[in-house]
């Protein structure tokens, strides 16, 4: 277990992860096992709390290899709260992570089901996958062979 990460993330204490898949779960994972509140969230609760039993089985394994404790699995999804979109749970998250599917009407309608209105002492941010980004966001250009960093 590490201790709560410090820095740029000061007065953060419960972060909010929207979507339960293979991206969300292991954002919710990794800040609950820095110590932070985590609010998992998806379209509806019996998704997030999937999500909150794979995380624990994913867990498992690591107990299995002698990685982790039980004590510390048990501690890092005591931290997790599933919860669906709709409940208006997120609106105690610090900060949102956005980590739902790569399709523009699905945004929509999470950025929609937020009732707390932007810059009300929250901050979101959506993940970004190189597969698919909404329309109305350009793609960075991809960086040319002059302007790479070496080293």
């Amino acid at each position: 277990m590490s201790a709560p990460i410090r820095g740029p993330l000061d007065g953060i204490t419960r972060v909010g992860v929207v979507g339960a898949g293979q991206m969300g779960r292991g954002i919710a994972q990794l800040a609950a096992a820095h110590g932070f509140a985590v609010t998992l969230a998806d379209a509806g609760r019996d998704i997030a709390e999937r999500g909150r039993a794979t995380i624990g089985a994913q867990l498992a394994k690591l107990i299995d290899k002698q990685k982790m404790t039980a004590a510390e699995r048990d501690q890092i999804l005591a931290h997790i709260q599933p919860t669906d979109l709709y409940g208006g749970d997120l609106e105690a998250a610090d900060f949102v992570v956005e980590a739902a599917t790569e399709d523009i009407t699905t945004k929509r309608e999470i950025f929609q089901a937020s009732t707390r209105p932007a810059g009300a002492g929250s901050s979101w941010r959506p993940t970004r996958r190189r597969s698919a980004s909404p329309p109305s966001a350009p793609r960075s250009p991809a960086p040319s062979a002059s302007s790479a960093c070496t080293s």
